[in-house]
């Protein structure tokens, strides 16, 4: 399950985090067949197989791109655009993707940085957004 995870996460990065989840859920029902030893060797197992598929790849991000990159970037640009002024306040949009407001900033503020810059300002401008429109959050989470 572990490896299958591993390859998940190369495809889709959100998958990262899943086998963590997975193993805090599972935690007390696998108690109830396995003894504690057994339960964190099969969480351990899973980590493990995860660590042998996306290990290699965050390898070669670190030499690449000289920075910890675990999977891809991108998941900064990706914040930024599901969370911005047009994506947010229209209704018709709200909970959607407006691509415009990243698309002019990598035109203009983002221009001349590396990727991996890139995705760092597009996450930090993404989670400053989100953090000053918190009355907005259930609206939005509803959508």
């Amino acid at each position: 399950m572990g490896l299958a995870w591993g390859v998940a996460a190369l495809t889709r990065p959100t998958a990262l985090l899943l086998p963590a989840i997975v193993a805090a859920w599972a935690w007390q029902p696998l108690g109830l067949t396995l003894g504690g030893r057994a339960r964190a060797r099969q969480v351990g197992l899973i980590l493990l197989g995860l660590a042998v598929v996306v290990g290699p790849w965050t390898l070669r991000n670190a030499v690449a791109l000289r920075a910890f990159v675990p999977v891809t970037t991108g998941a900064g640009g990706a914040m930024m655009v599901a969370n911005n002024p047009p994506a947010w306040d229209d209704p018709v949009a709200r909970g959607g993707a407006n691509s415009a407001t990243y698309r002019a900033a990598l035109a203009v503020e983002f221009r001349g940085l590396n990727e991996v810059q890139v995705d760092a300002r597009a996450g930090a401008r993404a989670w400053a957004f989100i953090l000053s429109r918190s009355r907005d959050w259930p609206t939005v989470a509803m959508a």
